[in-house]
């Protein structure tokens, strides 16, 4: 009687373990992809605003413009940097704390000009996440 019961409490607790697990998995899982596509949505309408006052400053050949909107928008909390780039991946405007070779750059920044529209991914730089637009 006693091994019985024994037996119900134990796989009690392995059950209820298991399901809290299960169900702590698929929140912390919805949670993330919910916030994936906030920093996705928030991403595009940055750059969006970014693009346009960076075209602004291209069409009117002001480069120490250009130099100081990235330099303004590359102190932000959060925010690892801004680069401008031509059609050959040449750097116009790139701060200086930024490493202009960050290691997908190129291949996102060649998609994003190919597809001619905004690409995104995610990546690591010395040991932290980096979300990169193009």
């Amino acid at each position: 009687m006693r091994i019985l019961s024994l037996r119900l409490i134990v796989a009690l607790i392995v059950g209820v373990t298991l399901v809290s697990f299960a169900s702590s998995w698929s929140q912390v899982s919805a949670e993330k992809e919910a916030l994936r596509r906030d920093l996705d949505r928030k991403a595009e309408a940055f750059n969006d605003s970014m693009a346009s006052n960076a075209e602004y400053f291209l069409q009117n050949g002001d480069r120490p413009g250009l130099v100081r909107m990235i330099d303004r928008f590359s102190n932000r909390d959060h925010l690892l940097g801004l680069g401008i780039y031509d059609r050959q991946f040449f750097p116009l405007a790139v701060p200086k704390d930024l490493s202009a070779d960050l290691p997908a750059a190129r291949i996102i920044l060649a998609e994003a000009m190919t597809r001619n529209h905004s690409e995104s991914t995610s990546t690591r730089v010395e040991f932290k996440r980096v979300y990169m637009v193009a």
